[in-house]
């Protein structure tokens, strides 16, 4: 005879992508990841190309005078880096205020609502307890995530619009630099172009501690303004 008493029952464990939203989060992010390795990947390539290339020939291919041509492409592709960490910032800092004026809005519509509600004799005391309840909400430590889910989805589609813009104006650089190596007979410009982009690429890496750090930072902006 079997004993076939059924096993205690076990509260469900909740992960990150229990959470609202997160499940949305970490897709992105997934997403984001997977096009950043394809990307990197084709750098790295790029680089070691280059190095091959460069290898085949005399020492003085690699310190020599490029060609004016190749010299102003290079210029170009490395200032392509450094636009592409202006506009990352642009875009956060925009999606950020855009957010913070809808957490705004929504916060006046409440005390609004408060005041205008049929079940309060006063409405000044309502104004006031509105306004009370709209501090305590940004007082007491939530994300935006949990106040303003509608929020969370903004900052996530600038943090994605972001990552991808850069990803994209680095990867043009990369590419920029391969050509500069390769045709335009300056290897050493254009390994010089392709790790500058590597390593712009893996400071912005998409993770999720960045993407709720810069949730936090703006949730402080906002409760400061």
């Amino acid at each position: 005879m079997h004993d076939e008493t059924p096993p205690a029952a076990r509260p469900p464990q909740r992960t990150t992508e229990d959470e609202p939203g997160g499940d949305a989060v970490a897709r992105r992010l997934r997403g984001l990841e997977t096009a950043g390795a394809v990307l990197a990947a084709a750098i790295l390539v790029a680089a070691g190309a280059i190095v091959w290339a460069a290898g085949r020939e005399s020492g003085d291919g690699w310190l020599g005078s490029p060609p004016i041509d190749s010299f102003l492409i290079a210029f170009g592709a490395l200032l392509l880096v450094l636009l592409s960490s202006a506009a990352h910032g642009r875009i956060l800092r925009r999606g950020a205020d855009e957010v913070a004026d809808e957490v705004e809005a929504d916060e006046d519509s409440a005390v609004m609502a408060a005041a205008g509600s049929p079940g309060m004799a006063d409405g000044g005391a309502a104004v006031m307890a509105a306004d009370r309840s709209a501090g305590a909400s940004r007082g007491s430590g939530e994300t935006a995530a949990t106040a303003h889910p509608p929020s969370e989805a903004k900052r996530l589609h600038a943090y994605t619009w972001a990552t991808g813009v850069s990803f994209g104006a680095l990867a043009v650089a990369a590419a920029l630099g391969t050509v500069v190596a390769l045709a335009g007979r300056a290897p050493f410009y254009g390994l010089v172009i392709c790790l500058a982009s590597l390593l712009a690429m893996m400071a912005r890496w998409p993770r999720r501690g960045s993407f709720e750090h810069i949730a936090a930072a703006a949730e402080v902006q906002h409760r400061g303004e």
